[in-house]
């Protein structure tokens, strides 16, 4: 069979056309899959029945008769259910019948998506009818059609940018559109208030080297890694990062954990806060494992302390490498601490 190809105006569609039965995703474009996987747990699944209705699997782990159950069950207080199959390029011959058998006949109400890297074994879907699925092949796009995705990205982050730091992250970081993305991310949080990204903002952010990751150093932080998180700021430091920004990021991941624990405390499910905070698939593991690490007093204390240093890096010329060393200690090494005097 013949995978469509991808493109941004794919993503409006998937937001507003009438929806098929089956989506199949193949490709290697984890951004354009985390955005569709997105909006169509958004049309489909409320946040107060998410919960309920939203099932994920590994196809290499699935049983049959797990999968059976799961096609035959309804949606519960919801027009849908959602049901999604990673790595069907490892599910077995008797999956594949049954995926097939659901394809040919439907359920009303059920929605299933299945990825997989290769659509070699999807082939069996050219005899099923065409309008109980849509098969998709994400991959990042070519350079010439990179303009929009970035224009569609700074949006998503509540950003404009200009026609030149459109032209620099071409060059700069070309087609990646999951790299992309985490800059972009990266920007928006630094210029915060500012409306449009500019050249010099991505100038003051970002290397043309290879560079350790911010998320590298707050994930050291929030799994309380002393030794991990002082590496990878001083090697921030070493690329040029602004003491700010880290500061910024930091505040941030934090500012997420609290949230995650406020939202755990309301009894809301693992899978309902990852979604109220739009917690990305691949960092969702270790995001609920951090919220094991933290109390919400600790946390209060934290901020105060981040406020504080916020405030000295702004007025003061005190060396910024020694008092976020020091927070750092104390946030790694013990859950109570006092305020900075």
């Amino acid at each position: 069979m013949a995978f469509k190809n991808f493109y941004l105006e794919d993503l409006t569609q998937l937001a507003s056309a009438a929806l098929p039965s089956t989506f199949i995703f193949s490709g290697d474009s984890l951004y354009i899959r985390e955005e569709c996987i997105h909006i169509l747990k958004k049309r489909v699944l409320s946040a107060d029945t998410l919960v309920f209705n939203l099932e994920e699997f590994n196809a290499e782990t699935l049983e049959s008769n797990e999968l059976h159950t799961s096609l035959r069950s309804y949606p519960i207080n919801s027009e849908h259910k959602l049901i999604i199959i990673h790595e069907m390029e490892k599910a077995s011959k008797e999956i594949f019948e049954i995926v097939q058998s659901f394809i040919e006949n439907p359920s009303k109400g059920l929605l299933l998506i299945l990825i997989a890297e290769n659509a070699i074994k999807f082939r069996f879907v050219s005899s099923l009818p065409k309008e109980n699925y849509k098969a998709y092949k994400l991959a990042n796009p070519y350079e010439s059609q990179l303009s929009p995705w970035i224009i569609s990205i700074a949006k998503k982050h509540k950003k404009k940018i200009s026609p030149k730091a459109i032209e620099f992250l071409r060059t700069q970081i070309g087609v990646e559109l999951g790299r992309l993305d985490k800059e972009i991310e990266k920007i928006a949080c630094f210029i915060k208030d500012q409306a449009t990204i500019e050249v010099k903002d991505i100038e003051t952010l970002i290397s043309n080297s290879k560079t350790v990751s911010i998320f590298e150093f707050t994930d050291a932080l929030t799994k309380k890694d002393l030794k991990a998180s002082i590496f990878y700021f001083n090697k921030l430091l070493d690329q040029k990062e602004a003491p700010l920004y880290i500061m910024t990021m930091m505040y941030r991941a934090l500012y997420q954990i609290v949230l995650g624990q406020l939202y755990a405390a309301e009894g809301l499910q693992q899978k309902v806060i990852c979604e109220k905070l739009k917690i990305n698939a691949f960092f969702q593991k270790k995001f609920l494992e951090a919220l094991k690490n933290f109390s919400v007093p600790e946390l209060e204390n934290i901020f105060a302390e981040l406020s504080f240093i916020d405030s000295q890096l702004k007025t003061s010329r005190i060396n910024p490498k020694i008092m976020m060393t020091e927070i750092m200690r104390k946030i790694c090494a013990t859950k109570q601490f006092s305020k900075m005097n």
